[in-house]
């Protein structure tokens, strides 16, 4: 799992190409203890799916992304619809075990 600018999160968003960019973005704090369990959980999961294209922003970094991402809390998964990108995007806020996050994040995320 790669880290992923604000900037470039930004000009993705602006220009319409986040998929091309990612499949998901994992959006996290480095100051929260729940993130860094996710993270692990992600990182196990991002390993099963080497397809998948699963990006962490630090939105500490980038506090102005929460409001324009619609980020309610963190850790959270932003999943976008790889064949109906217009599509709304999903929000995974609860990071039950591996395997429901491999379950959310499979079948390249037209859930």
């Amino acid at each position: 799992m790669n880290e992923v600018s604000g900037e470039q999160v930004k000009a993705a968003l602006r220009e319409g190409t986040v998929l091309p960019l990612m499949d998901a973005l994992y959006v996290y704090s480095p100051f929260c203890g729940t993130c860094r369990l996710a993270e692990r959980l992600l990182e196990v999961v991002n390993e099963s799916l080497p397809d998948c294209r699963l990006m962490k922003l630090n939105i500490m970094r980038h506090p102005d992304l929460a409001a324009q991402l619609r980020i309610k809390s963190v850790p959270c998964v932003i999943k976008w619809h790889s064949s109906h990108p217009e599509k709304q995007s999903k929000y995974i806020y609860a990071m039950h075990s591996v395997t429901h996050l491999y379950e959310e994040l499979q079948g390249r995320f037209d859930q």
